[in-house]
């Protein structure tokens, strides 16, 4: 291509403010990484990605789309007016969270809205292409006069936001060298309609299970607490864990606390660690071996199996302090030996639970301490 003498003159100057305000630059983006990440923090956030353009970068962008705005003005004259030197790049893991994480962002920012755009809204219903917000912003006045921000007053970033398996056409459409259909060899663009089709379906269907599972899970804890047709509650990660989150199961705790000579057992630890989803797993495996499939099932047999947790800690023990894990632990003690499973059923569940003590020890110790 060939450019004017002025036109080479400006993208000169603009490469060389770049150069001497490169540092500045990267630190306003890690302030507003920074910034972004304490916005958003409780909402469905798959990754947040930052870059800053490079000087090779900036040079063909400055190359491919400058232009005269009027006869005495181009679309670049400063570095001012390249809005996307910074970038952000917001992955949610749900599409509908898009428009919650957009709405942050239009509250906490100002919007550039000339220069920002909403692809999902320009997109004709049979085009194919990613759906993604795009948004270029500054901070906002309040903001802007904050000590930690002052320096960055005027500057513009450039913040994309779309959901996970949106971004995954864009990253195939990159890869691929496409991004509009007008490149397309025809034979092969239907293939691209049908895919794009196939990701705007998953993106639904995704949404749909996680409110399935939120409704499921909102009957679940309903019944539970009220006691109302648990037998009919199939054991899963959900129902074990509503069903330990229940006053049903803290009055067990309370119980058996009350029954022990010297064990505190501390239920709100347990319930707030991290490892929950992890035992709960472990669990429900337990719960399928032993062929106990609903919470009604557990309701039934959990004062027998109570009494083995009593006798078994205040006789061979001395614990300070007991997770609650420990009665459901119990609980598949109990089973396997009123059942008379034997003691291979006990070597598996330990095996599960990652309990490393003899098991043909403690099953003799806990069919005596049963019997007595």
């Amino acid at each position: 291509m060939n450019f004017s003498s002025e036109e080479n003159e400006i993208r000169e100057r603009i490469l060389l403010e770049y150069n001497n305000n490169i540092s500045t630059y990267t630190d306003f983006l890690v302030q507003m990484n920074n910034l972004v990440e304490r916005l958003i923090l409780d909402n469905n956030i798959s990754s947040i990605s930052s870059r800053i353009k490079s000087q090779n970068s900036l040079k063909n962008k400055i190359d491919n789309k400058q232009k005269k705005v009027n006869e005495s003005l181009y679309k670049y004259n400063s570095l001012n007016d390249i809005t996307d030197v910074c970038g952000l790049r917001i992955c949610t893991i749900y599409s509908d969270d898009v428009d919650k994480i957009s709405n942050i962002i239009e509250d906490e920012f100002f919007i550039d809205r000339e220069n920002s755009i909403d692809k999902r809204s320009t997109l004709e219903p049979d085009k194919f292409g990613y759906l993604s917000v795009h948004y270029i912003v500054s901070l906002s006045k309040d903001r802007a006069k904050l000590t930690e921000y002052e320096r960055f007053k005027g500057f513009k970033f450039e913040i994309q936001i779309r959901s996970i398996l949106q971004n995954t056409w864009a990253e195939i459409e990159h890869d691929l060298g496409y991004k509009s259909e007008k490149g397309i060899p025809q034979s092969i663009k239907r293939d691209f309609s049908r895919l794009a089709g196939l990701l705007e379906i998953a993106d639904k269907e995704f949404i749909n299970i996680r409110n399935s599972l939120n409704e499921y899970t909102n009957k679940v804890t309903e019944k539970i607490q009220n006691s109302n047709d648990v037998e009919s509650i199939d054991i899963n990660r959900i129902s074990l864990n509503e069903f330990i989150k229940s006053n049903y199961f803290k009055e067990i705790i309370i119980d058996i606390e009350s029954g022990l000579d010297s064990v505190e057992v501390n239920l709100n630890d347990w319930l707030s660690s991290s490892s929950l989803s992890t035992d709960l797993d472990d669990l429900v495996a337990c719960f399928k071996l032993l062929n106990i499939s609903t919470i009604g099932e557990i309701k039934q047999l959990f004062s027998q199996s109570n009494k083995l947790l009593l006798r078994s800690l205040n006789d061979r023990y001395q614990l300070p302090k007991l997770r609650p894990i420990a009665v459901l632990y119990y609980f598949f003690y109990y089973v396997i030996l009123s059942r008379d499973l034997g003691v291979d059923m006990l070597s598996e569940i330990f095996l599960i639970l990652g309990i490393t003590v003899n098991p043909e020890y403690e099953y003799q110790d806990l069919m005596k301490l049963l019997n007595n």
